[in-house]
């Protein structure tokens, strides 16, 4: 709903910076991922594209992401993610059919968000950074919500990714 106030106030570029649940334990804790595409397991993207199994960010905006992390000196990853609303509905067998998919990361709005800005017309990317590990064997939380210097790189990322959008 916010994204779509935006847009109506004029906005054509948009950037958006968060934390994600991370599939694959070799992403550490705080490393950047600029999303790509993702699967579309939630309600919102269907309101906006017809029924696919992924929606993908704007290849600008992934672009600009890219320059934003080299020109700070930051290592990153491209990342598919997977995108669900149902986060108690992460069983085993969901998470290894995402990462048969090529999920990297799990998430709540990025697939939302690509839909609406395919929709809108407008170029929109994503950085997520890795929080909590989502495994068969369990659940580590990773100090993902104490992450405040991530958070901040995020946040500046994002800054920069628009300005060079």
């Amino acid at each position: 709903g916010l994204a779509e106030d935006i847009l109506a106030m004029g906005a054509r570029k948009l950037i958006a910076c968060g934390s994600c649940g991370v599939l694959r334990p070799e992403i550490a804790a705080g490393h950047p991922v600029i999303l790509t595409s993702a699967v579309r397991d939630e309600g919102t993207s269907y309101h906006y594209l017809p029924p696919a199994r992924e929606s993908a960010a704007h290849p600008s905006a992934v672009a600009a992401l890219e320059d934003a992390c080299r020109a700070m000196g930051v290592e990153y990853r491209l990342g598919k993610s997977w995108t669900t609303d149902a986060f108690y509905r992460e069983t085993p067998a969901r998470r290894n059919r995402r990462l048969a998919e090529g999920c990297d990361v799990v998430e709540m709005e990025a697939s939302a968000f690509f839909a609406l800005a395919e929709f809108r017309g407008v170029a929109f990317g994503q950085i997520v950074y890795g929080g909590d590990l989502v495994v068969p064997d369990g659940w580590d939380a990773r100090g993902w919500h104490d992450r405040l210097s991530d958070r901040r790189l995020m946040f500046n990322l994002a800054v920069e990714a628009c300005l060079r959008l």
